[in-house]
């Protein structure tokens, strides 16, 4: 369901939507494939340093271990108070290890702007559709949507949109966005399962 979504976030390159997203404030410096236990060497000589912080976060995330990565996202932030990839890369930790009421509050501090970035409010939003809470998923993706070109910062925010409209029973409204994303997103086969769902109710 909306964990494949979550996982299916994750880049070729490996690194998490984070590490693109803010790289003009903290860039991951390490190569993308560098594993956690690698950058936690590094890091044991400079603990401070917020780039290999991000990137051992990133990785740990990428690995599956979503403690560590708590563990460096906590320390980032001991360090930079508020700052947004590192607040998201908690969250996604958080969400990980099933603290989900954490994973929210942290999620609607970081939407709570209104120049919030689509990334972290997809993972928002896919996180209140998994709580059901449907009509919240769909305001946060109407944010999402609103911003200029966000299919291709956000490829599953079609998606997830027309799952939630479906939930609500608006047919009619589920089957003309799936029809609009296909047209531009055909490669999207999750699209055409959704469309193929709802014209079976």
């Amino acid at each position: 369901g909306t964990h494949r979504l979550l996982s299916s976030r994750v880049s070729a390159d490996s690194r998490t939507p984070a590490d693109r997203l803010y790289t003009e404030d903290v860039r991951s410096a390490a190569s993308p494939n560098m594993s956690v236990d690698r950058l936690e060497r590094y890091l044991v000589s400079d603990p401070d340093n917020l780039e290999l912080l991000g990137a051992a976060a990133d990785a740990a995330i990428n690995e599956r271990l979503p403690e560590r990565a708590l563990m460096h996202s906590e320390r980032a932030l001991s360090l930079r108070p508020g700052h947004a990839a590192f607040t998201y890369r908690r969250a996604v930790a958080l969400r990980r290890l099933d603290r989900i009421d954490e994973a929210l509050t942290a999620l609607r501090g970081l939407a709570a702007g209104t120049d919030a970035h689509p990334v972290p409010l997809f993972e928002l939003a896919d996180l209140q559709f998994q709580q059901r809470d449907f009509d919240g998923a769909l305001a946060t993706l109407s944010r999402i949507m609103a911003v200029q070109g966000y299919r291709l910062i956000v490829p599953q925010a079609d998606l997830l949109c027309v799952r939630a409209l479906h939930y609500l029973g608006r047919l009619d409204e589920a089957i003309a966005l799936a029809e609009a994303a296909l047209l531009a997103l055909p490669e999207q086969s999750d699209l055409h399962g959704a469309v193929a769902t709802v014209y079976v109710e």
